[in-house]
């Protein structure tokens, strides 16, 4: 005989299974010993393991020339469709993307997701003529 883990009594074994760990079948044993047991992450970090990692990273910075650095602003302009000037092409032709918008719209049908796209590209039009994009 064996005790169960949470709360100490005797668990009767059977010969050719598996060793029960839990005195219940329905897991209130096991539910609060694993509620009470598992492994806790932290929900901070703490400021001397904030320090290492900065200082880390200076030191790898250091290292690098200034020539080979990666400046990801420009990356993130092109992933964004704009130029070295942080201007967007496509900004700057508002007619005709909203003409674009309105050609789809004559050729949408009458199926519940073609008035669902409808409904979001007038939406995208509306935005446009007010200039919140």
């Amino acid at each position: 005989m064996t005790k169960c883990l949470e709360c100490g009594s005797e668990i009767k074994q059977t010969e050719g299974r598996r060793p029960r760990k839990f005195c219940d079948n329905k897991g209130k044993c096991k539910g609060a010993y694993w509620l009470k047991n598992k492994p806790k992450e932290p929900r901070y970090v703490l400021k001397s393991t904030l320090d290492s990692v900065v200082a880390k990273y200076e030191g790898l910075l250091s290292v690098i020339p200034k020539g080979n650095r990666i400046d990801i602003n420009h990356l993130i302009d092109a992933a964004r469709g704009r130029d070295a000037s942080g201007i967007n092409e496509d900004e700057l032709n508002l007619p005709s993307q909203i003409e674009k918008y309105e050609a789809e719209i004559r050729t949408l049908g009458e199926s519940s997701l073609a008035k669902r796209r409808k409904l979001f590209l007038e939406g995208k039009i509306r935005e446009l003529k007010n200039g919140k994009l």
